[in-house]
């Protein structure tokens, strides 16, 4: 789905730029639920659920559990892409110098990976000059203040982003999936 719950100022940068669009939780909810069971009415049984969206997380679970509350045969495996990457991975990859997850919206991670799959569309020209400063947005506050984030919408820097980080990642990201769906089913 390319829709998902709307995006926090600390963990998104928020919903204060052009173009954000998002869904209410109860209608992710819904959402998810219906095209699982759907899916299950043409006889599945197994899913994957795998997000790259922090906010999504409560909301995909809570349909989850809505979904095999009322399909007990099936089973849900539920994945955010990013706790897969292990602690010693990032150590290797950025030299001990990791910023932590909470500021990696669109930062060395996610840039990294676009830059593997999608470099054409990485504007290396565009990255903010910001690195080594974190910009942790504090509580949420409705509506949410002007100024709360960066301009870039960015908490903290993709600037030492790589196609080689990107695959070194991925690479693992997709290994770890097949383990867990070989456990799993």
């Amino acid at each position: 789905m390319y829709y998902g719950y709307r995006s926090q100022p600390a963990t998104g940068g928020g919903q204060g730029f052009p173009g954000t669009t998002a869904l209410d939780g109860i209608t992710l909810i819904h959402t998810v639920e219906n095209i699982l069971s759907d899916l299950y009415r043409q006889g599945r049984k197994k899913f994957l659920l795998m997000s790259g969206h922090f906010e999504n997380t409560a909301y995909m679970s809570e349909a989850s559990y809505l979904f095999t509350k009322n399909h007990q045969d099936a089973k849900v495996v539920m994945i955010n892409w990013w706790e897969l990457v292990k602690d010693e991975t990032l150590d290797n990859l950025f030299k001990g110098e990791f910023p932590g997850w909470e500021v990696e919206h669109a930062s060395l991670t996610e840039t990294s990976l676009m830059m593997h799959f999608c470099p054409e569309l990485v504007h290396e020209d565009r990255i903010p000059k910001q690195k080594g400063k974190k910009h942790c947005p504090g509580p949420v506050i409705y509506p949410e203040p002007q100024g709360l984030v960066p301009e870039s919408g960015i908490l903290y820097s993709a600037e030492g982003a790589s196609a080689d980080i990107g695959r070194a990642m991925a690479e693992e990201i997709i290994e770890t999936i097949g383990e867990i769906l070989v456990k799993e089913f």
